[in-house]
């Protein structure tokens, strides 16, 4: 039998046989009374003409189903485009002889394939696509004759099933009586009966209909599992229990994170439990924790909290001056204006000394006053009124112009130079290879890999190998291998010590591409964070890309930024250092930084936001900038697996759009850099130093001073 690949409410009503006119069970006419716009299924095994099949006044899909076996027939399925109802509220009435006859053999009756085909197999909008509907209620009709039946009559539990009885009379008013477990841990491993832990409740037909009903009657919901992707053992699954009104409290060493607060929240609010039963079985509803979708299915609702990508930290700039300073001071019209100005006064004079036959270059003249320079002016036109009005007139007017060239000149050279700052991965290269380099990688790595198969305990030096990139990048990922091979023995437990890695290609001239380790096993460090990301892009990416001969420029880029020229680390970074904590790392990437050398500081964005607003409070002299591009951008969440009918993963979407997840995340990035402080002290421009304590001690006094002269 196949699994139950929706989460439904069964009801299941016991219906007291009425007499009427009709001498029919009045089963439809209490079912559909006061029932909107729902979707609404039949199913039977049989003729039976002991109910009033004449009562249904909705649409109704009713399908002939013996034995409990489902009926594979495409035409019964419904092209979801043409329905007319709320797929949202779907009813289904399951109709068995065992339930309303009263000749029928006694037999058993099992309804598990009855349950997951009128949800699988009844709705689709492609020709192989097909749609499970959750909240569903199933009502199996009975009489009180054949109550004694309900014990022949089997299902498998699962989350939030309704199973109900209801006493029905001429009256309209009816008791129902609810099924419900009494330990989900032992309740769904196993079948259970209709008739097993009853809980009745009056209930009368005018108020509202079965459906709306059932939908509301309250049931004891199983106990969540809480998994967290970064916490991979489960003796690390440290999660209390919340009963009744008590918080729930996620007992980590890291204090309370931006997931217990919403955990917390959510939970409380939905009056339900979270726990870890028996390793978060998967027949249990599990809540992962920051996770990015792989494979989803109908049993998973997966929520978008943020995309993220590697995006890059950094304070380098190139600076640089070219000829353009001289033109600054003027705007483009200025110039143009001035150009035409003594283009047209060197004209006017030219000709006026060639008609009187002087001796005179006005160009000369010009060029000196631009200059503060004396020019020279024969006698003969010195007297003269129209060269007077045109040479006075220009003197005054590059006197002007040449103290307010000086001024801004003067301004322009004291400011800081222009800078060259790189905004994308690809500024950050060290060299280009392309796509021919790739299959000659290949070839380099799987000869050396041959060569030195024997020697997987020792990392290869580099000696020997060529200038060529594809050979240093292929000595550099076998090496990387190596090093993952001595990590795992540290995993299993094997007496194999740590290798160390020596980069002889690494170069000054090219950029520092450090990131963190986020994964320590015995105190030993896991590869940097960017470097792990690259490598495995390389043996799976660029591998797929080569055998299919197709490179993008992405795959490109990520076969570059491999290259071992680049330093991948932090200083100081060992991996056979078991004391080596990642506080001294994190303080090491900080000095590095605040060099403003080629260095970046490369991790997932958000960490980068955090990282940023702590440089730029701490070192105002330094301009931190961030990359504009974000590698391998994914979308992640939290998933919601086997959920049902809960409202855990609506309250949690709640708190997303509201904004209050984002919120508590920021919250959580600040707390972890509200103790730390900067590893060097800050110089103002002055040369002066002042760690950041005196800057708020002298902006609270500043404070006071103003508030005192106020007042």
């Amino acid at each position: 039998m196949g699994s139950i690949l929706f989460l439904v409410p069964i009801a299941l009503f016991h219906l007291e046989q009425c007499e009427s006119n009709s001498g029919a069970l009045p089963a439809f006419h209490i079912l559909l009374n006061r029932l909107g716009s729902c979707d609404i299924q039949v199913l039977h095994d049989g003729p039976i003409q002991k109910i009033d099949w004449f009562n249904i006044n909705l649409p109704v899909k009713i399908v002939y189903s013996p034995d409990a076996t489902w009926i594979r027939d495409k035409s019964l399925k419904i092209d979801i485009f043409k329905v007319r109802v709320l797929s949202s509220c779907k009813f289904v009435i399951f109709v068995s002889n065992l339930g309303i006859s009263e000749q029928v053999k006694p037999t058993q009756l099992d309804l598990d394939e009855w349950i997951e085909k009128s949800g699988t197999e009844h709705l689709f909008y492609k020709d192989h696509e097909r749609i499970s509907v959750s909240g569903t209620v199933i009502t199996f009709v009975t009489t009180e004759a054949n109550k004694h039946r309900l014990a022949r009559i089997y299902f498998t539990p699962n989350f939030y099933f309704k199973i109900t009885i209801g006493l029905f009379s001429y009256k309209n008013s009816f008791n129902i009586c609810v099924w419900s477990p009494k330990d989900w841990t032992e309740t769904i491993p196993n079948y259970s009966s209709l008739n097993e832990n009853l809980i009745c409740h009056p209930k009368k037909l005018d108020t509202a209909s079965v459906f709306d009903t059932v939908g509301n009657v309250v049931l004891i919901p199983p106990s969540w599992c809480y998994l967290e992707t970064r916490k991979l053992k489960k003796s690390d699954l440290k999660i209390g229990i919340s009963k009744g009104t008590k918080k729930i409290s996620l007992l980590d060493d890291g204090g309370k994170s931006h997931a217990e607060e919403i955990l917390i929240n959510i939970f409380q609010a939905a009056n339900e439990t979270l726990g870890l039963i028996s390793g978060c079985s998967e027949s249990f509803p599990i809540i992962v924790a920051t996770s990015s979708p792989t494979a989803l299915t109908d049993e998973i609702t997966f929520v978008i909290t943020e995309n993220v990508g590697y995006q890059y930290l950094s304070c380098y700039r190139e600076e640089y001056i070219t000829f353009k300073l001289y033109v600054t001071p003027f705007k483009p019209q200025l110039w143009i204006s001035l150009v035409i100005t003594l283009t047209f006064i060197t004209f006017a004079a030219t000709a006026y000394a060639y008609y009187k036959k002087i001796t005179f270059a006005p160009w000369l003249f010009i060029l000196a006053t631009i200059f503060e320079e004396n020019g020279h002016l024969p006698l003969k036109l010195r007297g003269n009124w129209f060269l007077r009005l045109i040479f006075g007139s220009w003197c005054l007017v590059s006197v002007i112009l040449t103290n307010c060239y000086n001024g801004i000149m003067i301004s322009e050279l004291n400011s800081s130079f222009s800078a060259l700052r790189p905004s994308l991965f690809n500024h950050l290269l060290c060299r280009r290879m392309g796509a021919n380099e790739i299959p000659k990688f290949i070839q380099s790595y799987s000869y050396n890999g041959f060569k030195h198969k024997n020697h997987t305990s020792e990392i290869l030096s580099g000696e020997g190998i060529s200038n060529h990139g594809y050979d240093q990048i292929a000595i550099y990922v076998l090496n990387l291998l190596y090093l993952e091979v001595s990590y795992a023995d540290a995993v299993t437990g094997r007496a194999s010590p740590f290798l160390e890695l020596y980069n002889p290609f690494a170069s000054n001239e090219c950029f520092s591409l450090v990131s963190l380790p986020n994964e320590y096993v015995s105190g030993y460090s896991n590869h940097p964070e960017f470097l792990r990301h690259l490598n495995l892009h390389i043996r799976n990416v660029v591998l797929a890309a080569w055998q299919t001969n197709t490179f993008s420029v992405r795959i490109l880029e990520i076969f570059n930024l491999i290259d071992p020229r680049h330093t991948h680390y932090p200083r100081g970074f060992r991996y056979s250092n078991p004391n080596q904590t990642l506080g001294q790392l994190r303080s090491s990437v900080e000095s590095e930084l605040v060099e403003c050398g080629k260095s970046v500081f490369i991790s997932k964005s958000e960490e980068v936001q955090a990282e940023f607003k702590f440089l730029e409070r701490h070192y105002p002299t330094r301009k931190f900038y961030k990359g504009k591009e974000i590698l391998d951008k994914v979308s992640i969440g939290w998933y919601f697996y086997r959920h049902g009918l809960s409202k855990i993963p609506k309250y949690f979407v709640d708190l997303v759009e509201t904004g209050i997840f984002q919120r508590l995340r920021e919250q959580e990035r600040n707390y972890k850099n509200l103790a730390r402080k900067p590893v060097k002290q800050i110089e103002t421009e002055q040369g002066s130093k002042i760690d950041v304590p005196q800057i708020v001690q002298y902006r609270v006094s500043f404070k006071n001073f103003k508030q005192k002269k106020n007042n």
